[in-house]
This record gives structure tokens, sequence and C-alpha cells, in this order.
């Protein structure tokens, strides 16, 4: 039975605030997480009709009349669609806004859970290093094997847009990777002046660092922000001499050495002034195919690779990671290594986000 128009806006007010009514459709709708606003489904989104003071989406910014396009990268249209994004978020989503009036499209992260995160959800990384202008990014450098070079894109090339996002700055530019959800749409003007688009994903393992190769290793010019490089504190001029104690000359041996180390490297680094430091980092992807973070018990899912393993069982963002076999997984590290004593066959138990239940499920690394 199709439910009518107003009764599907009556129920997107009261979901949208956080407060369930009475029923049971209400409450088999019920948000884990309060948002605090009041609004109504449109085909375009939702249209924000009154903000809760106080409440996330007032500390967010949103004010009456803004129109929400996109919340975690999906259109959402229905309340069936909201509930199920915003269940699975961990309490931290991202919202594609449309400002009231003649207001542009901005990006608007919402701490529904008050754990007051800081940093965007996963640090994917597209591999080019240029200028920025009034009018975009000028390529520069496209890195061979990243993602950015297997799509075409070449020095001299101006990158204007990512998913329809203007990009002037640095800041811009990570803010929007890092918010896709691991695809993205690049507008881009050749250096012959056509204009073409590319559908980009940027599920590789990756370090987080671009540079230039030298007899003695590859020599850092930039540290991507809230990847593995900038955890473990790498810098611009800081020399990564060795990866699993092979020597690093070009970019091939660096892909190649990334891309087969299961998720987890030791690098042999030299900064200036200073004796070479072995440091070992957890690379932002892993062989299961999930971004995490620390939970109470657990790893939580902030991220997940489309195609990868998990992607393929159903697991999503908010799910937590409990075990992995009989090991317990407390951080990423466990779940690098549990991944990789496991020889590729795994049980997997972990709890819900959307259910809250607890899950057991055979995964098969290797397909």
């Amino acid at each position: 039975m199709r439910m009518s128009g107003w009764k599907q806006s009556a129920i997107a007010l009261a979901a949208l605030a956080g407060v369930v009514g009475a029923g049971s459709l209400a409450a088999a709708q019920e948000l884990k997480y309060p948002v605090g606003m009041l609004g109504k489904y449109t085909n375009d989104g939702m249209l924000v009709q009154k903000v809760l003071p106080g409440k996330p989406a007032d500390k967010g910014g949103l004010q009456s009349g803004d129109l929400i396009l996109k919340v975690d990268g999906q259109l959402i249209t229905t309340q069936e669609e909201f509930v199920a994004v915003i269940n699975s978020s961990g309490g931290q989503v991202v919202l594609v806004v449309k400002k009231g009036g003649k207001g542009g499209i901005v990006r608007v992260g919402l701490d529904l859970a008050g754990t007051s995160k800081a940093g965007p959800p996963a640090p994917y990384f597209l591999g080019v290093i240029g200028s920025f202008t009034r009018d975009g990014m000028l390529i520069g450098t496209a890195i061979p094997g990243t993602p950015a070079a297997k799509a075409g894109l070449e020095k001299g090339d101006l990158l204007f847009r990512i998913n329809n996002l203007a990009i002037a700055t640095q800041a811009d530019f990570f803010t929007v990777l890092y918010n896709s959800g691991g695809t993205v749409t690049l507008q881009v003007k050749k250096a012959n002046g056509k204009l073409v688009k590319f559908d980009v994903s940027l599920t590789t393992y990756e370090l987080g660092v671009l540079g230039d190769f030298t007899r003695d290793g590859l020599v850092i010019g930039v540290v991507a922000p809230a990847t593995p490089a900038a955890f473990v504190g790498l810098q611009k001029g800081d020399v990564i001499q060795r990866i699993d104690n092979q020597v690093v000359r070009n970019q091939k041996d660096f892909d190649q050495l990334i891309n087969n180390s299961g998720g987890s490297v030791t690098l042999l680094v030299r900064r200036m002034g200073q004796p070479a430091t072995r440091l070992q980092v957890d690379l932002m992807n892993n062989a299961l195919g999930v971004w995490c973070e620390k939970a109470t018990d657990g790893v939580r899912i902030t991220a997940v690779t489309p195609s990868g393993p998990a992607d393929a069982i159903g697991l999503q963002r908010g799910d937590t990671l409990v075990k992995i076999d009989d090991q317990r997984v407390r951080t990423n590290a466990d779940l690098v290594r549990a991944l990789r004593n496991s020889r590729g066959l795994v049980t997997l138990t972990y709890r819900s986000g959307q259910t809250d239940r607890i899950v057991k499920i055979d995964v098969d690394l290797a397909r």
C-alpha cells in the first residue's frame, strides 16, 4: 500500500527530530541517534522546516529552508532510507546541503553521538600534486599507479570540481575526498581545453605520502592529513629508505611493497640531522576492506571499500567488529594481525549498527 504524501511528511517531521510517535510503524523506524530538526521529504532530498536549538543539526549550522541532498553519500527521499543511514552511521554523518535561498552546496558534518570526533570519516587518496588557483587545482604530477593516474589525469590538467563541489584550496581537496565514501566524479579541464568527467574509485592500500624518488629512497613532499603517514608523524623532507626491509628506488617498488603488504608495513625513515628510525605502520585499508576506529567492545567501521570482502558480506559503516575467529579485536593493529594469521578464511563476529545484534559469518578473503 502506498503511503499518502501528508502521512509520509508527518513521519518525517517526527523522525528528523529524533522523536518516536505511537504505533508500530513509528517504532519500527525509530532513530538510534537524534538529529534535531523537523522537515519533509521531496524528490530531491529533505527540506528542513525547523531546527531544534542545541541539537546536532543546530550545532552543524543547518537552518530552515536548507535542502539536504545526501546523507553519507546517499540520496534520502524516504523515511526508511533516512533511518537506515542514520542508525548505521556510528554516530557521525556527513550531509550534502543546498543552503536556502540562493546559497551554494556545502558539506556539513554532524556529531550525533556527542563524541566530538575530530577529522573526516575516511582518508581516501587520489594521488596528485599541484597548485591551487581560483578555478581549481592545476595538476603538476599524477603519481603512477594511483587512482589519478589510472583515470588518465595528467600534468597541466585543471581539476575544478569533485562530486560537483568546487576545489579551490588544499582543504577543499582533502575534505571532499575524505567525505566521498570511496568513489568520486572528477570534472577536469584538459590542457587542450576539453572538458571531461572521470568516475574514480579510491579503494587501494595507501600510506598517505607523495614525493620524489632519489638514490636514497622516497623524499616526502606531501603528507595527507589523517592518513597513517600523518598518524606516525612523517613530515615533508623525510626520506623513506626501505619498506619491509626492501629498498625503495622508484614508484614501481613503492606500489608493489604497499599493495602486497597485507595492510601493515615497517618503514625505515631518515630525518635530516637524525639517525634512521624504524616505524610500524598500519595502512588505511586491510584485507577485509574496512576502515575502523576504536569502540567499547571492538573496532567500529567508519568506511567500507566497495566490492571488497566486507562489502560483499554486507558490512556497513557503524557495525563493530568484535572477533576474528577466536581472537578479540580491540585496535586496528589487532585487526590486521588477526587477518594476517587467518590464512584467508575467517569467522567474523560483529555487532550490527542497525539492529545491535551480534552476528557471526564466515568470510573467504581470497574471494
